[in-house]
C-alpha cells in the first residue's frame, strides 16, 4: 500500500468522539488502513472506524480495512485536530 491521503479530523474530549469524517471512497471493495500522525506520543488517540455507513467499530492503529466507504471518528483527552494518514492501492 502507498501513502495516499493526509485528512484532518477534530477530536473528541475523554467523554466522547469527535464528528465523523469519510476518509476513503472507492467504486469497489479495497483494501487500505489508517495511520495517526501527530496525536503525540504521550496520548492515545482512539479510533473508530464505519465501513458502508454500518455499526460503529473499535479500530486498531494500521489494521487492513477493507470497503468501498470508510468513516473515521477519534476520541483523545482532550479535543484537538489530529492529522491521519489513508493508506491505499
Amino acid at each position: 500500500m502507498c501513502p495516499s491521503d493526509i485528512i484532518e479530523i477534530k477530536s473528541g474530549n475523554g467523554k466522547g468522539f469527535g464528528p465523523s469524517r469519510k476518509v476513503f471512497v472507492a467504486p469497489k471493495s479495497y483494501p487500505c488502513s489508517i495511520h495517526v500522525l501527530n496525536g503525540g506520543a504521550s496520548e492515545r488517540v482512539q479510533i473508530q472506524i464505519s465501513r458502508e455507513g454500518t455499526k460503529w467499530t473499535d479500530y486498531e492503529e494500521g489494521q487492513l480495512i477493507i470497503g468501498t466507504e470508510i468513516s473515521c471518528r477519534l476520541r483523545s483527552s482532550h479535543e484537538q485536530t489530529v492529522m491521519i494518514e489513508v493508506f491505499h492501492n
